[in-house]
């Protein structure tokens, strides 16, 4: 009486149209005497009888040699019906219900009962959080797959609500009992997390309850990071630091040896939260040349911190107004280079001595460097007064009495800075000590209209050496 006694019973067909499949053969049943004949009378009485009774006859009987398909159906059908031959006629098998499965009676008639097997959604149990530390939890459960091949996860949140949760790497698990899930996540200090156990599998997806705890505060982590707009006075100093969840205050200690010695508060205290967070304080008071050491110390209530040691030397920076000017090169000690003056010498000076041939002022004589040589040479050899070479050479600024007209590679520079730390400079053109023919010497300038930051377009141009151009002075240093 089993469901494989069902599946020989030749005419239990679904209702419809049975289409693209292989019918059973019939060799012992009624179906087995059907000829030829009866083919072509059957498909001429469509809609009509098929033999001399008017009881539950087939509204329709389709029946082709040349594909084997045969099509019936029952007035009255519902979709997921079945159909029957009791014997004496064509029936309907209404579908059955949910749980239901089909059986065969004991006088052959196809029947829908109750299974006696019992298909259960997965089991899901949230046990409690072990292992709780600082970063780190394990999340624990149980799960009974109940016979069906199920993944198994945690979701997990800083909300109850699980409003904006997570969840880790599935698993798979099997069998019919009881089965102990647990994952080691990564989590933030001092914070509590609920969670929860959850099971999927074809038959549900069913979660466990929530449940709570907290990770374990920490002394906080500090981390030193290298200083910045480091100047011949000044320095920012730069770190990061995790609170771990509390209130933490962070200190910058700093000084010439690493006793330090000198300290100060960083402003952005207190600190807070699980995440690394950026920390600086400018320092002044520092001495050119001279190698610093700093570090962080952090502080909360569960103990302090620091960070490991790092250095810098202070040293001058482009930009820099010192040294009787403005610092418009530095070389890589640090320590050397080129200082403009703050204001221009003349608006209206000529370069000077045309057609006299100054010896080593030309086209090679233009790099940063040539241009004190350059203005001496100019100076010993054109008496003209009012020049642009001899106005920078008798300049007395600020305590320095070594200026020069710059070479056209130190005038490019000078020019660089003013575009950059001057925006009221105008783009106007200045006098360098460098000569292109016995009547012309080389101007530069800048056009604000064809800027192209972060490298304008700094021009050279060759005039005549009567001409008027602006002067301004530089010096080493």
């Amino acid at each position: 009486m089993g469901t494989t006694q069902l599946l020989s019973v030749p005419y239990a067909l679904y209702a419809g149209s049975v289409q693209n499949e292989n019918d059973p053969v019939f060799k012992n049943s009624v179906a087995a005497s059907i000829s030829q004949s009866d083919i072509t009378h059957w498909n001429s009485r469509l809609l009509f009888e098929v033999d001399s009774s008017n009881i539950k006859e087939l509204p329709t009987i389709n029946i082709k040699n040349d594909t084997n398909i045969i099509s019936i159906g029952l007035e009255g059908q519902a979709k997921g019906d079945m159909i029957y031959y009791n014997g004496t006629n064509w029936v309907i098998l209404p579908k059955g219900k949910s749980g239901q499965i089909l059986m065969m009676s004991h006088d052959s008639i196809p029947i829908w009962q109750k299974s006696s097997l019992v298909i259960l959604d997965p089991v899901s149990i949230t046990t409690t959080a072990t292992d709780i530390q600082v970063n780190s939890a394990i999340f624990n459960g149980i799960v009974n797959p109940n016979g069906f091949i199920t993944n198994v996860f945690f979701e997990y949140d800083t909300n109850p609500n699980f409003t904006s949760y997570q969840y880790t790497i599935p698993i798979k698990i099997s069998g019919t009992s009881n089965i102990n899930v647990n994952q080691e996540i990564e989590l933030l200090a001092n914070t509590t997390y609920y969670y929860r156990i959850k099971a999927e599998n074809p038959v549900n997806i069913v979660s466990g309850e929530n449940i709570s705890f907290t990770t374990l505060a920490n002394t906080p982590s500090a981390v030193t990071l290298p200083a910045s707009n480091i100047h011949s006075y000044s320095a920012t100093l730069n770190g990061k630091v995790n609170a771990n969840g509390l209130n933490t205050i962070v200190t910058f200690e700093y000084g010439k040896t690493t006793s330090y010695g000198n300290e100060i508060i960083a402003p952005q205290c207190p600190i807070t939260g699980n995440v690394d967070s950026l920390v600086f304080v400018e320092i002044s008071g520092l001495g050119v040349g001279k190698f610093y050491h700093y570090r962080l110390k952090a502080v909360n209530s569960m103990g302090i911190s620091y960070s490991e040691d790092m250095t810098f030397m202070a040293q001058y920076h482009i930009g820099e107004n010192c040294l009787g000017g403005m610092i418009i090169y530095v070389n890589n000690s640090g320590l050397h280079g080129l200082v403009c003056a703050l204001n221009d010498q003349s608006t209206d000076s000529p370069w000077g001595c045309e057609d006299l041939d100054i010896p080593n002022v030309s086209e090679t004589d233009t790099a940063v460097g040539k241009g004190k040589q350059n203005t001496i040479n100019i100076v010993n050899n054109c008496d003209t007064r009012g020049i642009a070479a001899r106005i920078c050479f008798n300049l007395i600024l600020n305590g320095y009495d070594d200026w020069f007209l710059p070479s056209t590679g130190e005038l490019c520079r000078m020019i660089y800075c003013l575009i950059k730390y001057n925006p009221i400079y105008d783009g106007r053109a200045y006098w360098s000590s460098t000569e292109r023919t016995r009547q012309a010497a080389i101007t530069v300038f800048y056009l604000p209209e064809y800027n192209t930051e972060p490298y304008p377009i700094i021009e050279e141009i060759t005039i005549n050496k009567e001409s008027l151009r602006w002067v301004r002075a530089i010096r080493y240093f």
